[in-house]
């Protein structure tokens, strides 16, 4: 949940400054103060520089993650955590907070999503090949059983077939017997 790609996206898409994001009420009060002292000790040409691009989305960053809540329920049913998380978000605007959670929460699945269907064509491509080479090893000894029964040995017992047991195969070839003792 907290993939900062994610957390700019949503930062870029609602506009969200860091002023707009809080974790507790006083900093909300505090926050048009600290912005009127940041613009007057960060102006250019008087002696500050004015930050960067990069530096604006890392307090921008900062302060969505210092807001956003991500805790795993516990079970009612037993002694352990479940599968649940509780993810909230807090902040000066309900609106843009609960659109904002909503865009991060759309994107967490969808990354989970997007691993999970990463995994499952894994399998099956494990799978595949490992049904290929079963395929190919049955192949393998269905032929070798092939080249068996139609060989030399195959041939030369071709016309060797009994009928009924103590009957001459065709061909008159007498079949063997045994005398028992008596």
């Amino acid at each position: 949940v907290r993939n900062r790609t994610s957390i700019e996206a949503v930062i870029r898409e609602y506009g969200l400054t860091a002023e707009d994001l809080r974790m507790a009420p006083l900093d909300a009060v505090l926050a048009p103060i600290k912005a009127v002292w940041k613009a007057l000790t960060s102006r250019a040409g008087a002696g500050g520089v004015l930050p960067s691009d990069a530096e604006l989305m890392n307090e921008k960053v900062e302060a969505f993650n210092k807001s956003l809540g991500v805790e795993v329920l516990r079970s009612k049913a037993a002694d352990t955590t479940s599968n649940l998380i509780d993810v909230h978000l807090t902040g000066t605007d309900k609106y843009t907070v609960q659109g904002a959670l909503d865009m991060l929460l759309n994107m967490y699945q969808g990354r989970d999503r997007a691993r999970e269907d990463a995994l499952v064509h894994e399998a099956v491509g494990l799978l595949q090949a490992q049904t290929q080479g079963a395929l190919d090893e049955l192949n393998r000894y269905e032929q070798a059983y092939v080249e068996y029964s139609t060989g030399p040995a195959a041939q030369a017992l071709a016309g060797q077939q009994l009928r009924n047991p103590g009957e001459a195969a065709p061909g008159g070839v007498s079949p063997p017997t045994a005398k028992l003792r008596g």
